[in-house]
């Protein structure tokens, strides 16, 4: 019976320790937390992310460089030689048909 009553008296010291702690036990939190946090707090003061609208100029650019490679691949597909390719795109850059 020695073995229960050390038991019980072991439990006693635990309860009289936890009513004596009342505060919770606070857990440190780690850099990787509180730099989250800080990134959080950053982002909250911007409103909506800048967005860079295409210039008139870029369209075109890319424009022309779209139709460059279109024709690229319909003149390869066609398997034009170079003379045949240049003419192609003389007549879509100029707008006329040289022969």
């Amino acid at each position: 019976m020695s073995k229960i009553q050390d038991w019980k008296s072991e439990l006693e010291k635990v309860r009289a320790f936890v009513k004596e702690a009342p505060e919770p036990v606070v857990e440190e939190k780690t850099q990787d937390e509180i730099i989250s946090e800080e990134i959080d707090e950053l982002l909250a003061d911007f409103d909506e992310p800048v967005v860079e609208e295409e210039t008139q100029e870029e369209s075109d650019v890319n424009a022309k460089l779209l139709e460059k490679n279109m024709l690229g691949r319909l003149a390869k597909s066609l398997e034009l030689n170079e003379e045949k390719k240049t003419m192609l795109f003389n007549y879509f850059e100029k707008g006329e048909l040289v022969q």
